[in-house]
């Protein structure tokens, strides 16, 4: 007994220091006041809610009930039966294209950190639409307005990505670009891989809308800020759930606040995880940091352990709220080098049909008589490069900064 009364005062003394040093740990973390709040810029184009209504209003009229994706595989031209589909979706890209006559989209934030936009499927089998559309006019032998129509969703696409929206809307974007260049270079691989004046056309189409300036970082940078208060809300009704005796909450959201929680911590948290990614995503490819990308601890380094137990239930919200954005934006480069690389090619097959089919020896030559510049390599600093027959990506090949890269470079000769 004695042993114990002895041993206890220094067991409580040591357990209060460890809480000391762990509080004046805790409180090197920035206070809400030292990080400041993200700032998104403004976007290429001015917000125009009308446009968004216009789009509003064709999803609703888009026909749903056609499987799309079976009606239009992209392995060539599609079969006689599904050549006018695209008519049944016929109000729908009317009311499209009508937008497009606007100036840019104003698209509303969900009303909580984590709810649902608006459907963007329907913009996506519109696309699809739009190819089928087009290769009807190719069938018909009007390979001008279907190259035109194939690239409607790619202005489309980047209307989203230019609006004033979050990340949805921006991948959504990324998507209908994806499915439109597909047809598109389908169409130039079959229907017009004889002719020279279509293969310019179309690439010289395409990489002017290939230069479009990066969304992703701007998309992001808009989401986290507009985003904030929302998160704020959210937060503040979990913690009133969670601190509460008989509130609605249940047994993880009483966990979560029962391990500590601090709001302003939290969104101090959340604004330099979100400053940090935004300035990543805003470099280029090769200039971009691995493995610190999604550092959550940007300011100090490695954290100590005191560090850690501080605000413990605000790291998990975070950690639920905030994933690693970086596959979102590889993909924004990935469309750019698919789009660019494409142009490059189809500029030196027009080039090889004018000379009995010899590829030319290197990029410079097609300028400026089958392409307007030489197209920029998202993943290198300089063009991309056109030698044996191929066009590449200097990343090709290469050790891997993020990601996986693949795919990045494509055969002159489509056979």
């Amino acid at each position: 007994m004695l042993v114990l009364a002895a041993i206890l005062p220094v067991a409580v003394a040591g357990a209060c220091a460890l809480l000391w040093v762990g509080h004046q740990e805790a409180s090197r973390w920035p206070s809400l006041d030292q990080v400041p709040p993200i700032v998104a810029g403004p976007p290429p184009l001015p917000g125009d809610e009308r446009a968004w209504a216009l789009l509003a209003q064709a999803a609703a009229a888009h026909d749903d009930g056609v499987d799309w994706k079976m009606a239009l595989s992209p392995v060539g031209p599609p079969a006689a039966a599904d050549r006018e589909i695209w008519r049944r979706d016929a109000d729908a890209l009317s009311l499209a294209e009508q937008a497009l006559d606007r100036p840019g989209l104003t698209i509303p934030l969900p009303d909580h950190y984590l709810g649902d936009f608006p459907d963007m499927v329907p913009y996506q089998m519109m696309t699809r639409a739009w190819c089928l559309r087009g290769w009807d006019r190719a069938l018909a032998g009007d390979l001008n307005g279907a190259v035109d129509d194939m690239l409607i969703p790619v202005d489309l696409g980047q209307r989203f990505m230019d609006g004033e929206n979050a990340l949805l809307p921006a991948m959504v974007g990324i998507a209908m670009q994806g499915i439109a260049l597909t047809e598109l270079a389908e169409l130039m691989d079959t229907t017009a891989a004889d002719r020279p004046d279509v293969l310019v056309r179309a690439g010289n189409a395409l990489l002017s809308r290939a230069e479009s300036l990066p969304a992703v970082a701007r998309a992001l940078a808009w989401e986290c800020a507009a985003g904030e208060q929302v998160f704020r809300d959210d937060m503040a009704d979990l913690a009133s759930q969670g601190g509460s005796a008989a509130g609605k909450a249940g047994p993880g959201e009483r966990l979560l606040f029962a391990v500590g929680y601090d709001p302003d911590t939290t969104i101090a948290w959340h604004r330099t995880r979100c400053g940090h990614q935004v300035a990543q995503a805003s470099r280029p490819w090769p200039e971009r940091e691995d493995p610190d990308f999604e550092r959550l601890w940007p300011w100090s380094g490695q954290p100590t352990l005191a560090q850690l137990t501080h605000n413990p239930a605000g790291r998990i919200l975070i950690e639920m709220a905030m994933p690693d954005h970086r596959s979102f934006v590889e993909r924004e480069d990935r469309l750019r080098a698919n789009q660019r690389g494409h142009a490059l090619v189809w500029a030196a097959r027009a080039h090889a049909l004018h000379h009995d089919g010899a590829p030319p020896a290197d990029a410079a030559v097609l300028v400026p008589d089958y392409l307007d510049h030489l197209p920029a390599d998202p993943f290198a600093a300089g063009p991309l490069q056109l030698a044996d027959g191929e066009v590449f990506s200097a990343a090709d090949g290469k050790e891997r900064v993020v990601g996986e890269i693949a795919d990045l470079r494509w055969r002159i000769d489509p056979g």
